[in-house]
């Protein structure tokens, strides 16, 4: 009778282990899936506490690597977010979270490539005034600083360039009106 009782005891906890356990890996599943990878980290590692086990971890890895790449875009780090986000895009073991990540991770890597053509393109305008600018031809430096000015920005280096345009075109205004009132 001892024994029947301490199996079922015994039972009665690897159960309730494996079940929450179990419990922690869908509620992570599930913020994944809503892209809320902060909360699924913490599911992750409760669900570690309960069975310490290869995929668990590898989870957290890649939430957390895409957790780092998604800061690194918001931060106008494309060199980074691209870096991270490729580690999970050449992930060769497939599981629950890589399946629902990869796609997100493509994408956050498309999104800082295209930030990255953004900020050469508006960079080599901004140099092409300011060349204008130089060359005392204000009316052209004008018309490229006008069309800086109304980008919308993406990140920090792009606000910064468009920030310095805005200096420079208020250079290229003063310069212009001085050569306009015969250069007092």
């Amino acid at each position: 009778m001892r024994k029947l009782a301490s199996f079922m005891c015994m039972l009665f906890l690897l159960t309730a282990c494996s079940s929450a356990y179990e419990n922690h890996i869908k509620a992570g599943v599930k913020a994944v899936k809503e892209e809320r990878y902060e909360e699924a980290v913490a599911s992750f590692k409760q669900a570690a506490q309960e069975k310490n086990d290869k995929n668990v971890q590898s989870y957290v890895k890649t939430l957390q690597a895409m957790k780092s790449s998604i800061d690194a875009l918001d931060e106008g780090d494309t060199k980074k977010a691209i870096l991270y986000a490729q580690q999970i895009v050449n992930e060769t073991e497939t599981n629950k979270v890589t399946e629902i990540i990869k796609p997100r991770a493509r994408e956050v890597i498309v999104n800082a490539q295209k930030l990255e053509v953004q900020v050469q393109e508006l960079s080599g305008k901004l140099e092409k005034a300011r060349a204008y600018a130089d060359a005392e031809q204000y009316a052209e430096a004008e018309q490229i600083l006008q069309e800086l000015s109304s980008v919308t920005v993406l990140s920090q280096e792009a606000q910064d360039i468009v920030r310095e345009s805005m200096e420079l075109w208020q250079q290229v205004e003063r310069e212009r009106r001085k050569q306009e009132s015969g250069g007092a």
